[in-house]
């Protein structure tokens, strides 16, 4: 998925907080990485 937007980033907790439509169900692990785009 692209187009997502970091919120905010919460050290403490080591929470990652994303603006956007995020794939998958509550509660469970999500990988971040760089898109790679191409045709």
């Amino acid at each position: 998925v692209m187009n997502l937007k970091v919120h905010s980033v919460d050290l403490e907790n080591g929470y990652l907080l994303i603006k956007g439509a995020v794939p998958g169900a509550r509660g469970r692990l999500v990988f971040v990485r760089n898109a790679r785009k191409g045709a």
